[in-house]
Parts: C-alpha cells; sequence; structure tokens
C-alpha cells in the first residue's frame, strides 16, 4: 500500500498499492465497511486489477477533492493527464461519482 485517501463527503476511500495502482472503496455511513467499487468492464484501467473490484487507471500524485463546477461532487484529481488523451482524462474526473 503506497497511500490512502477518504473522500471530503465521506462516502469514498481510495487506496494506492505501490506503482500506481488506485482501487475505490464504498464506504458504509452507518459501519464504516468498505465494499470495493465495481467499474464498468469497459472503464479504462492498466494493470492494477479487475474493474469489477473497484481497480481504476493507474494514476500518479492522486488524491481526492471536491469538484466546485460539478455542484461539489468528489473527484480524484492526478497528475497523470491519461498519455495526453483528453476523453481519459475526462472520465477519470467523473469515475467516483457517475459510475
Amino acid at each position: 500500500m503506497d497511500w490512502v485517501s477518504v473522500s471530503a463527503s465521506g462516502r469514498y476511500v481510495v487506496v494506492s498499492y505501490d506503482g500506481d495502482h488506485p482501487r475505490v472503496y464504498d464506504v458504509n455511513p452507518t459501519t464504516l465497511a468498505l465494499t470495493p467499487r465495481p467499474m464498468p468492464d469497459a472503464a479504462p484501467r492498466c494493470s492494477g486489477g479487475a474493474a469489477a473490484q473497484g481497480f481504476i487507471y493507474d494514476l500518479g500524485h492522486a488524491d481526492l477533492t471536491l469538484n466546485p463546477f460539478d455542484g461539489n461532487e468528489d473527484v480524484l484529481n492526478h497528475d497523470n493527464i491519461a498519455a495526453g488523451n483528453p476523453a481519459m482524462h475526462a472520465w477519470l474526473l467523473k469515475t467516483l461519482g457517475s459510475v
């Protein structure tokens, strides 16, 4: 494990494993239990793991924040512009709340 972050809303936890392999979890507000957030099979990802287990595209230097331009939705911000692919970058910004 490299780092862990909790979203401002408390709805999500992201765990990044060594090698920049982030995994998104839903947080149960009553028990605080973590459950992997399934991503669509077609969701872009690299070598971290299966989309059904919450793994997303490999990202470096990522952290959770709020997007003031989208009703303060939780977003995963990062320094990887998805190898110059603007469509991938847009998808990553909506990863948490829209899936």
